[in-house]
C-alpha cells in the first residue's frame, strides 16, 4: 500500500492532527498486514523510521522507504 501525501493547513497544525491521521493509516496497514511504501525527501525519513521503516532506495535527494507488516518499533 502505498502512502501518497499527507498535509494538514497551517491554521490546523499543532494539535496532534497529522500524528492522528499517520497512525491511523499505519494501523489500518497493518490490520491489512499490507507493506506500506512511501517515498520522500531524504530529510524527513527519520521522521518514519521509529514506526518500523527501512531505506529501501534512494533517488538523488529522495528515499523509498518501506515497512512489513508487524514491525514495530
Amino acid at each position: 500500500m502505498r502512502i501518497r501525501q499527507g498535509y494538514v493547513r497551517p491554521e490546523a497544525r499543532g494539535r496532534g492532527l497529522f500524528r492522528e491521521l499517520r497512525g491511523r493509516v499505519l494501523a489500518h496497514i497493518e490490520q491489512l498486514q499490507a507493506t506500506a511504501v512511501v517515498r520522500l525527501p531524504a530529510a524527513a525519513a527519520e521522521h518514519l523510521q521509529p514506526y518500523g521503516f527501512i531505506v529501501s532506495g534512494t533517488r538523488g535527494r529522495w528515499v523509498i522507504l518501506e515497512k512489513a507488516p508487524h514491525e514495530t518499533p
